[in-house]
């Protein structure tokens, strides 16, 4: 008798655990979706950052060296090699991390995106890789503080000691994320003190996130902006066709509810200005996903 009750019993526990396998691997797969469409934006941004760089120079130069504008010069070559520094040092983080957890260097899947036991030896808190990264990231900070428009009290290193591969992946991803986009902001700033007031040849509208993980129903929190533009030209912005509101430093408030269901979803920013008399529309579609906490 008791072999007929414990087999169904047996049964289901294990549909339970195949169930949990196949979503795990699902949201795995999600969630390697989104850190692949992160390095691909920030690649875009390193881009655009090595343009507004020359631009300043080639500024810096019509201008005849003015002392001044060298003085903007030099402060935007000292961010950006500092940015540049710690982007090399997560890179380089984020290949031991692979190579520790036998995961190939660039991933089209990961092998093994699960894997946690390298994890504390290699960013664990208190080890020298931690330290030094924490260091090198509040230095980054701090210079990063006095020019952007941007706050960067959010440029904070995770804990690292419990979290996934895939987990760890994606949140370097993201920190370069944010310090890619609070340089962006800081070298327009300088670019506005050696240039004329215009945009500059290639402008891109750019999504932020507080956080690309929201828990379903919860609020997500983002801000829009459009890279190398002035702060000060008339603009209306849209959060999937919505109004959003813009503040004195040009940058959109995006405010809205997550979707209910868990995960990956994407929201469209939408910037429109007149230039030179004629009605310029530019687009952004940033992903995040939804995933219960």
């Amino acid at each position: 008798m008791r072999l007929f009750i414990f087999l169904p019993v047996l049964a289901a526990m294990v549909g339970m655990g195949y169930f949990y396998q196949q979503q795990q691997h699902k949201l795995e797969a999600q969630l390697q979706q989104l850190d692949y469409a992160l390095v691909l934006e920030n690649k875009r941004q390193v881009n655009e950052a090595n343009g507004t760089l020359k631009y300043i120079e080639a500024e810096v130069a019509k201008n005849y060296n003015a002392p001044a504008a060298k003085q903007m010069l030099r402060h935007a070559d000292a961010l950006h090699a500092c940015v540049q520094a710690l982007l090399d040092t997560l890179q380089a983080n984020r290949a031991q991390l692979l190579c520790a957890t036998a995961n190939p260097a660039a991933p089209a899947i990961l092998l093994h995106p699960g894997a946690t036991g390298p994890m504390a030896q290699l960013l664990g808190q208190g080890t020298s890789h931690y330290l030094a990264l924490r260091r090198q990231l509040a230095t980054c900070a701090d210079t990063l503080r006095q020019f952007s428009a941007i706050s960067t009290s959010a440029l904070q290193l995770p804990s690292f000691s419990n979290l996934s591969v895939l987990d760890a992946l994606t949140s370097i991803t993201q920190l370069e994320s944010d310090v890619l986009t609070a340089q962006a902001s800081a070298l327009r700033r300088l670019s506005r003190a050696v240039g004329p007031q215009q945009l500059f040849a290639c402008p891109v509208a750019i999504g932020t996130a507080e956080s690309n993980i929201v828990a379903p129903g919860d609020t997500y929190h983002a801000q829009l902006l459009l890279v190398e533009s002035l702060t000060g030209l008339p603009m209306k912005m849209f959060c999937d066709g919505r109004p959003v509101s813009v503040g004195p430093d040009g940058m959109g408030l995006v405010r809205f509810k997550a979707p209910t269901r868990p995960g990956p979803a994407t929201w469209t920013g939408t910037i429109c200005f007149k230039q030179y008399g004629h009605n310029t529309t530019f687009q952004v579609t940033v992903p995040y996903r939804v995933a219960r906490r």
